[in-house]
């Protein structure tokens, strides 16, 4: 409920996302030195791909994005993400 204090694991900066293997992906996680929380103002974390750093999180625990992806009348960077471009 409260993501702003709830940890994850930082995934390695070479991880993407893949539901198809182990942790989504994330390569740290386990690893209690890659673990903290996100700053969420976005100044240094705004690269993070949240699904690898949440990858303990169920997919039915996160809601369906608000933004048609498909719809071109809404900007890219709330459609589309800059870090895993989909």
């Amino acid at each position: 409920m409260f993501l702003a204090l709830e940890k994850g694991y930082w995934p390695h900066e070479d991880d993407v996302y893949n539901p198809n293997l182990p942790n989504f992906g994330n390569r740290n996680y386990g690893i209690e030195e890659a673990r903290g929380t996100v700053n969420w103002d976005g100044s240094t974390d705004a690269f993070v791909d949240l699904r690898l750093f949440y990858t303990f999180r169920k997919r039915t625990e996160w809601s369906k994005c608000r933004w048609d992806p498909s719809d071109e009348n809404i900007p890219k960077f709330w459609r589309i993400s800059d870090v895993s471009e989909v």
